[in-house]
């Protein structure tokens, strides 16, 4: 932040300071590395606009030791001061070997092997494994997992937290049905599916990168072992749902990554507007890593690497405060528990809504976005009124889903449900209650004439409505109802239809029968417009309030005409 760097006595060179990237541009989670190089680049651009002189040398980890190694060397070789990266953690390891010979110092933003401690030179900001360990356990406790699949890679980052979860689950007294280990570049998990199959897991957690998670989360939806899954960082992200080729069997996982309990500067909200930035996973924690090598090149043009780093502390960051001890590693602020909801086969939704730190263990999200006002009108009362639960529980359901898709908004909806009683007077008195909650929207009426009462009220002040049910042909005018819509047809289609179907059926003598309110009296009237307009009469045409029980003078009127059918 500006903070850290007017705090040092700085020297800017006419030489442009190199700074390394390296990422995994091949591998199993380069499908994520865009987002992050952007953030690489925002970062130089800032490091610069204070008066730095920075420019980004980026080679190629993917993933694993030896393009790592050919990677770092590469960078060493181009005169780099410091080297961002890397992002696996066998990658770091190699990397580390090669650059901290060379006195160049790295940080990662994202590898958490506990071995990495040990390692010269290297710093991170991202807790280690060892830390995020209490952080699963609570988490698989708290959804009920018994008897878990442990599942995670071979490579020094999925054997490590895989120790770690299996260490700590077994010390609150768990055990695990069933540990497998695999390759990273595997692609067919047949077999690990049929063992935990076999072994009747009830639960997984999962420590992949995120093809090989993917492709595992896949091959299991396909094969119907439908088991709760946790999983880790890489596939904590919204940019997963674009990866995957059937991304509804993301529905219910819950990804695990870090978080920032405060963020300073605004990079993320930067980061959240620039197309290429957004939606990334640890973009973040890139543009801190970037930031803090270039505070330390500034303390004396690059030179000193290695003591300058050691000299940074505390730097107050956007992915969170980060305190840097000895071994150059952070405590952080604790972990995020995020989950996929599917609504449909390609409606998928990313969101955090619990969280996990040391002093305070598990904790929900607190919602800082706005909450939305959704009014409902629902016939509670009425003839219809039996239809009024599977109204309101339809609207629940809506709403709910809402929920899910409007959280990484900032959105949450409620719903304000009062009764329109299926008829104009309940509705007027219920769309006023509405305006007076402060609804911006409203659902209903169901019968024509509680809605057209209803928007009266609501049109004049300014609030739209949308119904479910209502068809009379006169809601259509936009001068007498403005601000109607309705997922319904109008009956002014309906009637040619019906007219249509009773022919077909045979009938050419045929009763009309309807209610006179606005429902029965717009149905009827476009159903006798569509019969007689060939010039064929109806039979008969009575009406009746829908509040009657007696049709006795109803039916003698039928008989008496000796109509052949009724309407």
């Amino acid at each position: 932040s500006a903070a850290n760097l007017e705090d040092r006595s700085c020297t800017y060179p006419a030489e442009a300071i190199k700074l390394g990237l390296l990422i995994p541009r091949t591998g199993p989670v380069a499908g994520l590395i865009g987002p992050a190089v952007q953030a690489a680049s925002m970062a130089v651009a800032d490091l610069n606009a204070m008066g730095g002189n920075f420019e980004i040398i980026e080679a190629d980890s993917g993933c694993n030791g030896e393009t790592a190694t050919t990677g770092a060397q590469t960078l060493a070789d181009a005169g780099v001061v410091g080297v961002i990266g890397a992002v696996c953690s066998a990658a770091s390891h190699a990397a580390n070997a090669i650059l901290s010979a060379a006195g160049i110092p790295m940080i990662s933003p994202t590898s958490r092997d506990p071995a990495l401690s040990m390692a010269p030179d290297f710093y991170r900001v991202v807790p280690p494994a060892t830390i995020q360990g209490p952080a699963m356990v609570t988490l698989m406790m708290s959804e009920g997992f018994a008897n878990p699949a442990l599942v995670y890679m071979t490579n020094d980052y999925g054997a490590g937290m895989g120790a770690v979860i299996g260490g700590y689950w077994a010390g609150a007294g768990g055990s695990v049905c069933t540990e497998i280990g695999y390759d990273e570049m595997q692609t067919d998990f047949s077999a690990e599916i049929q063992a935990i199959a076999d072994a009747g897991c009830d639960s997984m957690v999962l420590v992949s990168y995120t093809d090989d998670g993917l492709a595992l989360l896949e091959q299991m939806a396909f094969a119907g072992l439908g088991i709760p899954v946790i999983g880790m960082e890489a596939l904590a992200s919204e940019e997963v749902i674009g990866l995957s080729a059937a991304p509804y069997i993301l529905n219910g996982l819950i990804a695990v990554k870090s978080r920032a309990a405060s963020s300073f500067g605004d990079f993320n909200e930067r980061c959240a507007a620039d197309a290429e930035c957004a939606g990334g996973v640890y973009t973040a924690e890139t543009y801190d890593s970037v930031m803090i090598m270039g505070t330390a090149a500034m303390m004396e043009d690059g030179a000193n690497m290695a003591e300058h780093m050691g000299m940074i502390g505390t730097y107050e960051g956007a992915s969170g405060n980060h305190t840097f001890d000895a071994n150059g590693d952070v405590a952080g602020s604790g972990f995020e528990f995020c989950t996929f909801d599917a609504l449909s086969s390609v409606d998928v939704y990313f969101g955090c809504y619990d969280y996990w730190t040391l002093a305070g263990g598990m904790q929900e999200t607190e919602l800082t976005g706005m909450t939305v006002k959704i009014g409902f009108l629902n016939p509670m009362t009425g003839p219809i009124a039996v239809y009024a639960p599977g109204f309101a529980v339809a609207a629940q359901v809506a709403l709910e889903m809402m929920n899910i898709g409007g959280w990484g908004a900032g959105l949450q909806f409620e719903l304000v449900m009062v009764d329109s009683g299926c008829s104009g007077e309940v509705a007027a008195v219920g769309a006023q209650t509405l305006v007076d909650a402060g609804v911006v929207g409203v659902v209903g009426a169901a019968c024509s004439g509680a809605t057209a009462a209803a928007n009266t009220i609501l049109s004049a002040a300014g609030i739209p409505m949308i119904s479910y049910a209502s068809t009379n042909p006169g809601l259509s005018d936009p001068v007498a109802h403005p601000l109607f819509f309705r997922v319904v047809p109008s009956d002014a289609i309906q009637g040619p239809a019906l007219a249509d179907v009773v022919a077909a059926d045979g009938g050419s003598n045929v009763a009309l029968l309807y209610m006179t309110n606005d429902y029965g009296s717009g149905l009827a009237d476009s159903f006798d417009a569509a019969w007689t307009e060939d010039g064929t009469a109806l039979c008969a045409k009575i009406g009746y309030e829908d509040t009657i029980t007696d049709f006795t003078s109803q039916v003698q009127q039928v008989m008496n005409a000796n109509c052949d059918s009724v309407m």
